[in-house]
């Protein structure tokens, strides 16, 4: 699509979809769609934003929370039927940078960052769960942190991980599960970062995340396969505030676009797992 950084991704590596960001000069809030070889603009969405959580297929997508320019962030929640937009019910408060996982009609939002809200710290741990009508309130995630990213198909299996504590502070490298009414402790990241790309190319317990930044730019590429973090084939351009998506049941592929170099790209990089093919044999 556009040069553009901190937009969103949903759907798959041949379904893709890109919401929002920012092109260092406008936000242009546009919906953009990719068939696996090739990208193409879709109508734009009503409350022009980046840095929002996405999740969802290129047909059923939502993107939540963000917002121009920074925090505090933004409230509305906004439905993609692969053509229009449609304004879901608003998140609680708005938040900037959350974390996100699940489907249009199941999804979760977690953290993010609040700048200085009137009450309440500026990292939230509040999660809330949306049912494709409203968001209820869920339990908190164990760490405040923003620049993080969720990772999930499943309302009642993802991910939360990465990002940074506090303003200023450094990277965290920690993942936290959510089982669809608690979070507790995963596996470490080998590299902790903040502003990378995150999908599951499946359920949670087959999760990629790639590039991001630990004060230096990454190109670096990990797999978590529900316990620990395992090193895979780095980035052609190491970038950060990118999309991802490949978030398809038992898949082995997956793609990110778009970030920051610290210039704005357009680039689309893809990615394919390697699967193990075995002939069984009776004797």
């Amino acid at each position: 699509p556009e040069t553009l950084s901190g937009n969103s991704g949903a759907g798959t590596q041949t379904t893709g979809l890109s919401m929002g960001g920012f092109t260092g000069t406008a936000y242009p809030g546009k919906a953009y769609e990719y068939d696996g070889s090739s990208w193409t603009a879709g109508n734009a969405e009503p409350n022009i934003k980046q840095a929002g959580a996405g999740c969802g297929t290129q047909t059923a997508a939502l993107f939540y929370g963000g917002g121009p320019g920074g925090p505090p962030g933004l409230a509305g929640n906004y439905e993609y039927d692969g053509t229009n937009w449609t304004a879901g019910g608003s998140l609680p408060v708005g938040v900037y940078q959350p974390g996100g996982f699940g489907t249009q009609t199941a999804a979760v939002s977690v953290g993010g960052d609040r700048d200085t809200p009137p009450t309440g710290a500026r990292y939230p741990t509040a999660s809330n769960e949306y049912d494709g009508t409203s968001w209820t309130a869920g339990n908190s995630c164990t760490q405040a942190r923003s620049e993080g990213k969720g990772g999930g198909i499943s309302q009642t299996a993802g991910l939360y991980m990465g990002g940074t504590g506090q303003p200023g502070t450094a990277v965290i490298g920690t993942t936290e599960e959510y089982d669809g009414t608690n979070f507790s402790t995963g596996g470490t990241m080998n590299t902790a970062r903040r502003s990378f790309s995150s999908g599951c190319l499946g359920p949670s317990s087959n999760a990629l995340i790639a590039g991001g930044t630990t004060g230096s730019l990454q190109s670096a590429a990990e797999n978590y396969n529900g316990s620990s973090w395992t090193n895979f084939p780095s980035l052609a351009t190491a970038r950060q505030s990118l999309g991802m998506f490949g978030n398809g049941l038992n898949s082995n592929s997956g793609a990110v676009c778009g970030g920051a170099t610290p210039s704005k790209v357009n680039s689309t990089e893809e990615f394919n797992r390697a699967v193990e093919t075995r002939t069984l044999t009776v004797s």
